[in-house]
């Protein structure tokens, strides 16, 4: 870390190196991680963000800011990354990310292989603090502070159903696996599927979607179709429908920890 500003005479800003000696801007992350100038990275980076700044400040002690009680507060607060936004603006700026998440998790194979080292992290259920709690304690996968460049994160299903805020789970590990595709897995557990979704209840994933972004028709559809889809919950799934269902960990042609979740289907499937 310097501990003065490099002077703008010692900088090299019209160097050009030659083909052969330039890197991909993408290496660490990998090739189907998004432009650094793209709409899509600039949303993935602006929740992560927003995210490790709730993991530093807002939990690092003292009272309850109320927007952690308020319906929809903690979402407003991931995606208000660069001035307040209203509820239209959270869900299109979410729809970004899931279409970004489903282009990668279709090009990846149902089981993937990590190098260590890596972290895993299982049943979040739409505990969030809890989540960002682990995440102060033994390190953020951001490159901004973080360890990501240099460790792999797995997170092994069971993202929703329950939780107080479940869509901000979801949320954050899509802008993750947005910014950080060669570095973050995502693995479908059993309840990243609509038949367990649409039997929760009030706690239920589904629930919770139409309650904050209600379906096409409004509260009133949401109300009286159970069943109703709220258009958060149809992103959600369209990326849930393509992850992998195991991950192998250990150095190639070393690995030893298979991480499956327990649940997915009617188990006639093999990895």
């Amino acid at each position: 870390q310097m501990s003065a500003p490099v002077s703008p005479a010692a900088q090299n800003t019209g160097l050009v190196l030659l083909p052969d000696m330039q890197s991909e801007d993408t290496a660490w992350r990998g090739p189907l991680a998004a432009p650094r100038d793209s709409v899509v990275h600039h949303t993935a980076l602006g929740v992560i963000s927003a995210a490790w700044r709730l993991a530093r400040d807002v939990l690092a002690g003292g009272g309850e800011a109320p927007f952690w009680s308020e319906p929809g507060g903690v979402i407003q607060q991931l995606f208000s990354y660069d001035g307040p936004v209203d509820s239209s603006s959270v869900l299109r700026r979410f729809h970004h990310l899931a279409k970004d998440c489903h282009r990668i998790v279709k090009s990846q194979p149902p089981m993937v292989r990590v190098r260590p080292p890596v972290k895993v992290f299982g049943d979040i259920h739409g505990q969030f603090r809890d989540m960002l709690l682990l995440m102060r304690e033994f390190g953020f996968p951001t490159h901004r502070g973080g360890d990501i460049e240099l460790t792999n994160y797995v997170f092994n299903g069971d993202f929703v159903d329950r939780g107080p805020h479940q869509l901000e789970v979801v949320s954050l590990l899509f802008a993750l696996k947005v910014c950080y595709p060669s570095r973050v897995w995502l693995v479908r557990g059993n309840h990243e599927f609509r038949q367990i979704n649409e039997h929760q209840g009030e706690r239920g994933f589904l629930n919770v979607c139409n309650q904050l972004f209600p379906p096409a028709g409004g509260e009133t559809e949401a109300a009286e179709a159970p069943r109703a889809q709220s258009p958060f919950f149809q992103f959600s799934h369209e990326v849930f429908d393509w992850l992998p269902i195991a991950a192998l960990l250990g150095n190639p042609g070393r690995e030893s920890v298979l991480v499956v979740h327990g649940g997915i289907g009617d188990g006639r499937f093999s990895v």
